[in-house]
């Protein structure tokens, strides 16, 4: 990727410049369509080179399309890559999870869960802050419901995202009463139409209609992003059943959940 021509090119056609990291998953690669069709400049990544290439084939904007791989479990790759982002906006909607009981999950499972879902985005947004804390970056996080809840058989995933939630709550605090230019802004969606639930769940649970396509995500997150929201849940049924679990002690919500989940996962 030639980071200089694009400071170059931005300098002289003014055109955002949007850099996705996950951008091979459902939700990225819904917001990278998004970007594309309002001619952002955008900048890639994820893991997988040949899925890169056929979405950015797909683009068919080449000239405004590039790509990098970056494998947010390399927490040192995290660190040197974003001591050089040139991105008006960062998206970061890389995560990873496993749903399990919580004794069949291993040790290097939950480690790495820890590490992209969690270390990986704290660290890049610290070195953002270090090197660009006077540029008017948004920085944008990918969280989860589950950062609000804990989830029975998702005990991993939901401490994880709930660090990752709590780590951006308090940076966003420190950056406003430093009156830094970069600021935070935080997305929760719910249950969405990916392959991330086991499909034995989807079915009990109702399929598609309990979830969101990552479509209407998508669209509804750039839509917070332009409008400046920083922080938001995503999607009114995810707002409704947030404020409706609320009004339960959190020993009732997480019993809920558990009988819901359980069915994802067997005896």
């Amino acid at each position: 990727m030639d980071r200089a021509k694009l400071r170059k090119s931005k300098k002289g056609q003014g055109k955002q410049i949007v850099l996705i990291a996950g951008a091979t998953g459902g939700i990225g690669s819904e917001l990278a369509q998004i970007y594309a069709s309002r001619s952002a400049k955008l900048i890639l990544m994820g893991r997988n080179k040949e899925k890169l290439l056929e979405l950015q084939s797909r683009l068919n904007q080449r000239r405004n399309v590039s790509i990098e791989c970056l494998d947010f479990r390399n927490l040192s790759a995290v660190q040197q890559t974003f001591k050089k982002c040139y991105a008006d906006l960062v998206i970061n909607c890389v995560g990873i999870g496993e749903m399990a009981d919580f004794h069949k999950i291993s040790a290097e499972t939950e480690t790495e869960m820890m590490q992209v879902n969690y270390l990986a985005p704290a660290l890049m947004i610290k070195q953002l802050i270090r090197h660009f804390a006077e540029r008017p970056i948004r920085v944008v996080n990918i969280c989860s419901l589950t950062s609000l809840i804990p989830h029975p058989f998702l005990a991993g995933y939901s401490a994880s995202k709930a660090a990752l939630y709590s780590y951006l709550m308090a940076l966003s605090g420190e950056l406003k009463v430093r009156r830094a230019k970069l600021r935070i802004f935080t997305y929760l969606p719910g249950p969405t139409q990916t392959d991330f639930f086991p499909e034995e769940l989807q079915a009990n649970i109702g399929g598609s209609k309990m979830q969101m396509s990552v479509k209407e995500v998508a669209e509804k997150i750039a839509e917070y992003i332009e409008t400046e929201k920083e922080i938001a849940i995503i999607g009114k049924r995810n707002q409704m059943v947030y404020r409706l679990l609320n009004i339960l002690p959190l020993s009732w919500r997480i019993w809920l959940l558990a009988i819901i989940l359980k069915r994802g996962v067997g005896e």
